[in-house]
């Protein structure tokens, strides 16, 4: 939430990349909301993004017919 505004949380979340990447994990940056956000996140080398710049909260069934190709509109 913080980033990349506040230097001790960009301190922490550099270093938590690193060592997950020294370690063989690929990260994920959760509840990037912005574009300074997830520029940061990419340019520390983070592997995947989530939170609501990414895509909104949708309700199960919304995110179904998405996966299963059939409009919400056409569902009854």
């Amino acid at each position: 939430m913080d980033l990349p505004g506040d230097q001790d949380a960009a301190a922490v979340c550099g270093s938590v990349i690193a060592l997950a990447h020294s370690l063989g994990i690929k990260t994920v940056g959760e509840g990037v909301e912005t574009d300074a956000q997830l520029r940061w996140l990419r340019a520390h080398g983070c592997d995947e993004m989530q939170g609501c710049l990414v895509a909104r909260p949708e309700p199960f069934a919304e995110i179904q017919a998405t996966l299963d190709g059939v409009p919400a509109s056409a569902r009854g």
